[in-house]
């Protein structure tokens, strides 16, 4: 799991599972930044640039954008609670 001490942290394993990673990015110190700035977008709506970006920064053994990319498509099929 990847958490943060003050400004650094610790990056997920890379056999962490597609809901960790995305508990992860969810996280309000160490995750993605989410856009507020249309009333008519979905709570924790963020731009796939910054995902790619977070998830190469944040995720071992993830090395190209496109890796990155099959993790968020994957990570889309997964229903959250």
């Amino acid at each position: 799991m990847s958490f943060s001490t003050g400004s650094e942290f610790k990056r997920l394993s890379s056999t962490a599972s597609y809901q960790e990673i995305l508990e992860a990015m969810k996280n309000a110190t160490s995750g993605l930044s989410f856009l507020f700035l249309n009333q008519s977008l979905p709570p924790m709506t963020f731009s796939s640039a910054d995902a790619v970006h977070w998830l190469l920064t944040h995720v071992e053994g993830l090395a190209t954008k496109d890796a990155a990319g099959e993790v968020m498509q994957v990570s889309t099929n997964i229903k959250q609670p």
